[in-house]
Parts: structure tokens; C-alpha cells; sequence
């Protein structure tokens, strides 16, 4: 993790290196990777940057633990994003269709389809 500034002010970005030994670097919206060379030139050589080391154990070639190994209550939380996320989806989905069909229906009022006055239904998901 590095700051490159001052105290009242700057900017932070992280060199994270993965499982299979790649480097990258985490710079607000970007991720890129970097070589072990790339860390070199960058660190130290400036006063106003600081520098922090975080270190994770783990077993050699051991990757982080799979979502079944999380406590209960952990992997609540996550079926209840994902359910809301999903959720969320649908009803923009729904949203979009019926501005679409309104859209649709506005714009063929000025076309005469047939004598008769038919109603069309508006199937939502699960309906």
C-alpha cells in the first residue's frame, strides 16, 4: 500500500501480487499488471511518499477458502444480495418493457388497427 502526498492531501494505490505470482497494481479505477521491475523504480526516492507492508498467511499453494467454508450467517447475507440483486434485475427489466410498450402504443395512435377496441395484456414475471 502506498500514499503519495502529504498529510493533508494525496493519493493511494496498492501492489498486490496474486496466487500464481503475478503483480498488479490497484489504482482507483484501474487495475494493471505490473512487473516485479515496475515495484522497484517505484519505491522509495521521494519524501512525500510512505509506504505499508501487509503481509497474509497462508499454506504454500493454498488459495483463500470457497464460499461453502463461510459461517451460516455469512453466507445468509449472501444469498439475501444476491436474491435483491437479482430482484432488482427483474424489475428493471419489467420497468423496460412496459416504457417500451407504452412507447410502442403512443407512437401507433395515430394508426387505425381495426374497428374493434382490443385490449392487450401486460404479462409480468411470475404471473
Amino acid at each position: 500500500m502506498i500514499h503519495s502526498g502529504s498529510a493533508s492531501g494525496g493519493h493511494y494505490y496498492a501492489y498486490i501480487k496474486d496466487f500464481e505470482k503475478n503483480w498488479f497494481c490497484f489504482n482507483d479505477q484501474s487495475v494493471n499488471l505490473i512487473s516485479y521491475e515496475d515495484i522497484i523504480k517505484t519505491y522509495g526516492g521521494s519524501s512525500t511518499n510512505a509506504y505499508m507492508l501487509i503481509y497474509r498467511q497462508i499454506q504454500k499453494n493454498q488459495y483463500s477458502r470457497v464460499i461453502g467454508d463461510f459461517p451460516p450467517h455469512i453466507q445468509n447475507i449472501l444469498k439475501d444480495i444476491r436474491r435483491r440483486e437479482e430482484e432488482e434485475k427483474q424489475t428493471s427489466a419489467s420497468q423496460h418493457l412496459d416504457a417500451l410498450f407504452y412507447a410502442i402504443l403512443a407512437s401507433s395512435r395515430s394508426y387505425q388497427i381495426s374497428s374493434e377496441q382490443v385490449e392487450i395484456p401486460i404479462l409480468r414475471p411470475g404471473t
